[in-house]
């Protein structure tokens, strides 16, 4: 009999522990995305850009610009530096085409935003731009 008892404390030990680390994980990763959430430098940054290189809206951009003698090239700069961060874009309205994100060398805070048509061929094109960071 003390056997089986001696047993079951050890088996109950176990279901505890393990449990414990099921619950320790789970509260564990919520309690470090909430501590990287109030971190001030993680944040997205945005623009919606219209054709003709003006923000329609926006969340921290101080200028738009669309190159005035380079069809399709903006350059949208933003309140901090971005250089280390992650950007996505996406033409609006639907239209076909096609757009790419680039680092600007010059300039840490500013997004070099160029759109093309089905031709692959430099065309003006509406926007919305993501800077995660």
């Amino acid at each position: 009999m003390s056997i089986l008892a001696g047993k079951a404390v050890w088996l109950v030990g176990l279901v505890l522990l393990c449990v414990g680390l099921v619950v320790g994980l789970g509260l564990g990763s919520t309690i470090d995305d909430a501590d990287a959430a109030k971190k001030k430098e993680l944040k997205t940054l945005w623009a919606v850009v219209n054709t003709d290189g003006s923000a329609l809206r926006a969340k921290g951009v101080t200028t738009t610009t669309l190159k005035a003698d380079d069809p399709g090239n903006y350059i949208i700069d933003f309140n901090r530096d971005v250089s280390k961060c992650a950007s996505t874009a996406t033409i609006e309205g639907g239209l076909a085409g096609e757009i790419s994100t680039f680092k600007n060398a010059s300039d840490p805070n500013g997004v070099r935003v160029v759109t093309y048509n089905s031709q692959a061929s430099f065309e003006n094109k509406p926007f919305t731009l993501l800077v995660n960071c």
